[in-house]
């Protein structure tokens, strides 16, 4: 497997960065020996779940609609509803149409018009 076929992620519990398969789903940490999701995720109808933790993308299509507590490296909503709180390591886009109900946390984020945010707000580098 060459360096294009692998992705950078970073472990949430020791911090330690490592490669891995595009087409990899989990991982375990070679620092810390933790458990990983590292693979993006799309939900296009109603999903309802206590927790999705994911060191890759979830995305949230016109149809979908997610209820689930989120930590993430990167959140879309494309025009779906998503509703509970969310940590992005990086960036939560909010598409016009789409509504996000819950506590965001994130380095980004991006609310195109006609969106609909419902919750308090840390946004800023360092924050997630």
């Amino acid at each position: 497997m060459s360096y294009m076929d692998k992705k950078k992620v970073i472990c949430r519990h020791c911090g330690r960065e490592m490669l891995v398969s595009l087409r990899a789903f989990s991982t375990c940490c070679p620092g810390c020996n933790q458990r990983l999701g590292v693979g993006d995720q799309t939900f296009t109808g109603p999903v309802t779940v206590s927790r999705i933790e994911t060191c890759g993308s979830v995305v949230v299509a016109p149809k979908g609609h997610l209820h689930a507590h989120l930590r993430v490296k990167n959140l879309q909503v494309q025009g779906g509803r998503c509703q509970g709180d969310v940590v992005a390591d990086e960036k939560v886009t909010i598409a016009s149409g789409a509504r996000l109900e819950g506590d965001i946390t994130a380095n980004r984020l991006e609310v195109s018009s006609g969106a609909r945010l419902k919750g308090f707000l840390r946004i800023g580098p360092g924050t997630a």
